[in-house]
C-alpha cells in the first residue's frame, strides 16, 4: 500500500490514520493549515520531498517494517515544528537528508539513528558536499535537541558534527593545520563526552615518560642479557625499585631532582625535558579528564 499526499495552501481539515501499514508514504508541497496525525503504525519508506510544514504533522509510534530495505528520507524539505513522538528512527535500515530544515522538529521518547545509516555512500565518493551536509544534519539536530532541554542527546549530536568536521578537512587542502591538530587531540575526550578515554592516556603517557625517565636517568644499570633472568631483573629494578617514581609524576608540582633521588647538577638534560614534556602533557588531559566528567553543565 502506498501513499502519495499533496499538500497545499487551500489544504485543511483533519487526517487520521492509526494502525496503517504503509510500504511507500511521500508527502510534497507546502502544508500550511492542515493537521495529520499518523499513530501506531509502520512504514517501508517514508519520503519528505520539496516539502514544507507550517501545519500540524505528528507521527507517533512509528517504526520501520522488520527485514525489509527501510528508507526514511528528507530532501529540500522544511520540516517546521513536526512532531515524533516514540518515533524509531533506528529501526529503519537507511536514512537519507539532504537540504532539510529541521532546528524546530519536535521529538520525545524517539530512537535515534546510528551514525553510519545516514546518507550511506561509498567511501571513494565522500566529497567536500557530503561532509558539509552530514555536518548541517547533525548541527541541526544537536540544536534542536537542545532547545528541548536534551541536553545528553544534544552532546551526541554535537560529538558527530565535530567527527564529520574532522574527516572533511582530510579532504580539504585549504584547511587550517592548526584546526586539524586541534580537532584531532579533541579525540581524547571523545570531544568532551568521555572522562575514562584521557584517564587511560594519560596513566599510559605517564608509564612512557616514567620508563624513559629510569633510563635517561640512569637510575639503574643493566648489562644487555637476552635470557629470561635479564629480563625479570629488568622488570623489578622498574616496577618494583623505583615504582615510587611513577606516583610521584602524577604531582606537577614535584621536584624532579628529588623524586629521582639525584643532585640536580647530576641530571642530565634529555631528564629534564623529559620531565617538561610530561607536565605539559599531564596539564591537558587533566584538563581533558575535567571537561568529560562536566559534560552533562554548560
Amino acid at each position: 500500500e502506498s501513499l502519495e499526499l499533496y499538500f497545499s495552501p487551500k489544504v485543511s481539515g483533519t487526517l487520521y490514520f492509526e494502525n496503517y501499514v504503509i510500504d511507500k508514504i511521500v508527502l510534497l508541497q507546502e502544508n500550511t493549515k492542515a493537521s495529520v496525525t499518523f499513530n501506531q503504525g509502520y512504514f517501508k519508506e517514508i519520503n519528505f520531498l520539496n516539502f514544507s510544514n507550517y501545519g500540524n504533522l505528528t507521527f507517533s509510534s512509528y517504526k520501520a517494517i522488520e527485514n525489509t530495505k527501510s528508507i526514511f528520507s528528507i530532501e529540500n524539505s522544511n520540516l517546521g515544528k513536526t512532531q515524533f513522538y516514540d518515533f524509531d528512527f533506528a529501526s529503519f535500515s537507511n536514512i537519507n537528508i539532504n537540504n532539510a530544515v529541521l532546528t524546530e522538529i519536535v521529538t520525545a521518547n524517539v530512537t535515534w539513528f546510528l551514525p553510519e545509516k545516514l546518507n550511506q555512500t561509498e567511501e571513494k565518493e565522500k566529497d567536500a558536499k557530503y561532509y558539509k551536509n552530514q555536518r548541517e544534519v547533525y548541527r541541526q539536530l544537536k540544536q534542536s535537541t537542545d532547545k528541548q532541554g536534551d541536553r545528553i542527546q544534544s552532546l551526541d549530536f554535537q560529538a558527530e558534527e565535530m567527527r564529520v568536521y574532522k574527516e572533511s578537512l582530510k579532504i580539504d587542502k585549504k584547511a587550517s593545520q592548526n584546526d586539524r591538530w586541534i580537532l584531532w587531540i579533541s579525540q581524547s575526550n571523545n570531544f568532551g563526552l568521555s572522562w575514562w578515554k584521557p584517564t587511560w592516556v594519560l596513566l599510559l603517557c605517564t608509564l612512557f615518560f616514567y620508563i624513559s625517565m629510569v633510563f635517561s636517568g640512569k637510575l639503574f644499570y643493566m648489562p644487555f642479557n637476552p635470557n629470561w633472568s635479564g629480563f625479570g631483573n629488568m622488570l623489578y629494578e622498574i616496577f618494583w625499585k623505583n615504582g615510587s617514581v611513577f606516583f610521584q609524576l602524577f604531582n606537577p608540582t614535584r621536584d624532579i631532582s628529588k623524586v629521582l633521588n639525584m643532585k640536580s647538577e647530576d641530571i642530565n638534560g634529555i631528564t629534564h625535558f623529559l620531565d617538561i614534556s610530561h607536565r605539559l602533557i599531564f596539564g591537558f588531559f587533566v584538563f581533558q579528564i575535567a571537561s568529560g566528567f562536566r559534560k552533562y553543565v554548560k
